[in-house]
């Protein structure tokens, strides 16, 4: 692979250090990566094992986000993703279900396969609802999807989480060439347009979902830090202290 320098990376206490040096960054479950997939297509693919064929079929795209996505210590740096949506495979057991899972992550350019810099989500939907999107997609109904991410990746601390564009950050593998965090698929809309594009939006469709704390806590082994409780407490006092600035403003207006 492509070489990438060697760092060293340590989680403690919630807090993360980059070649001993401790970086400004906690873990932030709380803001919603929204993506943006256009360019849709359909893949199907034959896979043979053990004398069983199993068919899979993925609908796959171009997505856009508003805030940015690195690798922390290297220079990888995305605004767009390759998006992928499946079905889950089925499964007995309630650990190994895989419904409204997330896959995102960052793979280094190759070049002894060839292969360039690949920034990926993938995404797992139950059966029934990746059943509809197919449908949706061969009746020429599907043409764009809006995908709300929730993983526990790193960024800097804010007073305001979500009226900002978030640098996030993801930790390098062992050999500085991936990079991976497991989250969870929080809403999903699509249709052959969404409200965003305007007041005469066509054919849409929406679901959301409950966030799974299990899987945050799993992603995210540092605890609270408390940086974010003083943040989570502080906030509804400074938008009511900024309502109240407006409103003193506006009324030293009128009355010059």
């Amino acid at each position: 692979m492509s070489g990438q320098r060697q760092i060293k990376i340590e989680v403690r206490d919630g807090k993360v250090f980059l070649d001993g040096e401790e970086q400004s960054l906690e873990i932030e479950a709380v803001k919603t990566l929204h993506v943006r997939v256009t360019g849709l297509s359909r893949f199907s693919s034959l896979d043979r094992y053990a004398g069983t064929a199993t068919r899979r079929t993925q609908i796959r795209g171009h997505g856009a986000i508003d805030d940015t996505v690195q690798v922390l210590g290297l220079s990888a740096r995305t605004d767009k993703l390759e998006v992928s949506i499946q079905a889950a495979p089925p499964s007995e057991a309630s650990e190994a279900r895989i419904e409204w899972r997330s896959d995102l992550g960052w793979l280094a350019a190759d070049w002894e396969t060839r292969s360039a810099e690949c920034w990926y989500l993938q995404c797992y939907v139950p059966a029934e609802t990746f059943s509809e999107l197919d449908q949706e997609y061969r009746e020429g109904r599907l043409q764009v999807l809006s995908l709300g991410v929730r993983a526990a990746m790193w960024a800097p601390w804010s007073p305001f989480p979500h009226a900002e564009r978030t640098p996030w950050h993801l930790l390098p593998g062992k050999h500085g060439t991936s990079a991976h965090v497991v989250g969870e698929l929080g809403a999903i809309n699509w249709g052959d347009q969404l409200p965003t594009e305007g007041p005469k939006a066509g054919h849409q469709h929406s679901h959301t979902t409950d966030t799974d704390d299990r899987l945050l806590q799993r992603t995210a082994e540092a605890p609270r830090s408390s940086a974010r409780a003083i943040r989570d407490a502080l906030t509804p006092y400074m938008w009511g202290m900024i309502t109240v600035i407006c409103l003193l403003v506006i009324i030293a207006v009128r009355s010059g």
